[in-house]
C-alpha cells in the first residue's frame, strides 16, 4: 500500500502530504467529466452546462459519501472528530452516488434543465469514477478483504508514523483480532476486493458505452447503472474483511444493493414498456 503518493516540503518547516487516495479521485473526476463531455456532445448539451453540473455533482457526491459514513461507522469512533478528519478512508459510494445525483438533480431543477438527459449523460462516468477509487482504495489500504490463501491474496504492510502504527487498516484490524503480531511487517494474505470492485466497475462502464447506442428513451442509462453496480456490490461485500453482516446476515451496502437494484429494475422496466412520451429521445430536444 501507498497511502500517501508523495510529500512536499514547506519552507517554514513540516511536509504537505499527497495523498494516493486523493490523487486517484481527482484523475478518476477529470476522467468522468472527459467522458461526460464526449456524450453531452451526442445529446446536445453544452460543454458548459456539462462542467456546471459537474462541479455540482462533485461537491454533493463529496458531501453525501461523508454522511453515509458518519452515519454507518458513527459507533466505531470513540473521538467523534475522526469520522470528520477521516477523508482518505472515510468516503462510501453509495453515498457518494446518492449526494452526487442529488447535485445533479438540485442543478437541473434550477437551471429548468432535463433531468433524466443529464443523469444519463453522468450515469457511465459515475462507473468509471469508481473505478479510479477503488485503485486508489488499493493503495490506502483500506476496503479490504477477507483472509485468504489462494493466489488472489495481497499483503498490506505495517505503517509507522513515529511512535504510533497508523495508515493501515488490514494490517491494525488482524493485530488487534491476534491474527498476528504487532511485530509482523505485514498482515496475512487477504482478497484485493478493491481491485475487484474497480474491474466489475470498469465491466459496467463499457457495457453502459455499448447499451447507450441502443437508447430510445431518456433515463435508460441512470436506471442501467442501478441495476448493474448493486449486482457487482453485493457479490463483493461477501468477500470484504473490513466489516461484517449487520442485519439478516448481509451488510447495510448489500441491503442498500437490494432496494438499488429493484429500484432500477422497475424504472428500466418502466421505460421499456410504458415509453413516456416526454422523455423519448428526440422528442422535445
Amino acid at each position: 500500500m501507498h497511502p500517501i503518493l508523495f510529500r512536499i516540503p514547506l519552507p517554514w518547516g513540516g511536509h504537505f502530504d499527497i495523498a494516493t487516495y486523493g490523487v486517484m479521485m481527482a484523475l478518476g473526476t477529470i476522467a468522468g467529466v472527459i467522458v461526460a463531455l464526449r456524450l453531452a456532445k451526442r445529446d446536445g448539451v453544452s460543454s458548459e452546462t456539462v462542467v456546471d453540473v459537474a462541479f455540482w455533482c462533485v461537491m454533493g457526491g463529496i458531501i453525501g459519501a461523508k454522511v453515509w459514513f458518519v452515519v454507518q461507522f458513527w459507533g466505531e469512533f470513540e473521538d467523534k472528530w475522526d469520522l470528520v478528519r477521516n477523508f482518505r478512508s472515510g468516503l462510501v459510494f453509495y453515498g457518494g452516488f446518492i449526494g452526487g445525483a442529488a447535485g445533479v438533480i438540485g442543478y437541473a431543477a434550477y437551471k429548468h434543465l432535463r433531468l433524466f438527459k443529464m443523469l444519463d449523460v453522468f450515469a457511465a462516468p459515475a462507473a468509471l469514477g469508481l473505478a479510479f477509487g477503488r485503485v486508489g482504495c488499493f493503495f490506502n489500504g483500506c476496503c479490504y478483504g477477507i483472509e485468504t490463501k489462494t493466489w488472489l491474496g495481497v499483503c498490506f504492510r505495517r505503517v509507522v508514523s513515529g511512535e504510533d502504527m497508523t495508515g493501515s487498516p488490514a494490517f491494525l484490524d488482524q493485530m488487534q483480532r491476534g491474527i498476528i503480531p504487532a511485530t509482523a511487517t505485514a498482515t496475512t494474505p487477504v482478497l484485493a476486493t478493491q481491485l475487484f470492485e474497480a474491474t466489475g466497475a470498469l465491466v459496467i462502464f463499457a457495457v453502459m458505452l455499448a447499451m447507450r447506442r441502443y437508447r430510445k428513451i431518456y433515463g435508460e442509462q441512470i436506471a442501467l447503472i442501478f441495476v448493474l453496480y448493486p449486482m457487482v456490490r453485493f457479490t463483493v461485500e461477501f468477500f470484504r474483511g473490513d466489516h461484517g453482516p449487520s442485519v439478516w446476515g448481509l451488510t447495510i451496502a448489500q441491503l442498500f444493493s437490494v432496494t438499488a437494484f429493484a429500484a432500477g429494475a422497475a424504472g428500466l422496466a418502466y421505460l421499456r414498456l410504458r415509453r413516456p412520451r416526454r422523455l423519448v429521445i428526440g422528442e422535445g430536444d
